[in-house]
């Protein structure tokens, strides 16, 4: 088993949620429990680049965080993880409908 972690900063008015490791069903309740300390003015940054593998569970936390932030008008911002994790979004036909972003 992969150690999890979920690192969460704040720089400039947005709240950084960067999970390392495993993103699936037994940890994706660390990364929703870090989402909910955005505060109501921030925009939200979610960093996949340190993941080794996302399941379903994962890909349905980006959805509903996505769909959250329309719904509440904060910008949201995807940093693309390693092909096998962005894979996962490809499948599901998602990579074009999320804000992801490339990070140079």
């Amino acid at each position: 088993m992969t150690d999890f972690e979920v690192n969460v900063r704040r720089e400039d008015g947005t709240l950084v949620i960067v999970p390392s490791g495993e993103l699936d069903i037994a940890t994706v309740d660390r990364v929703r429990t870090a989402l909910a300390e955005r505060s109501a003015d921030e925009s939200v940054q979610i960093d996949l680049r340190n993941l080794s593998f996302l399941d379903t569970s994962g890909l349905q936390f980006v959805v509903e965080t996505h769909r959250r932030a329309r719904e509440e008008g904060y910008p949201l911002q995807i940093l693309r993880g390693s092909a096998n994790v962005h894979r996962v979004f490809e499948i599901a036909g998602l990579d074009a409908v999320l804000p992801f972003a490339d990070v140079g």
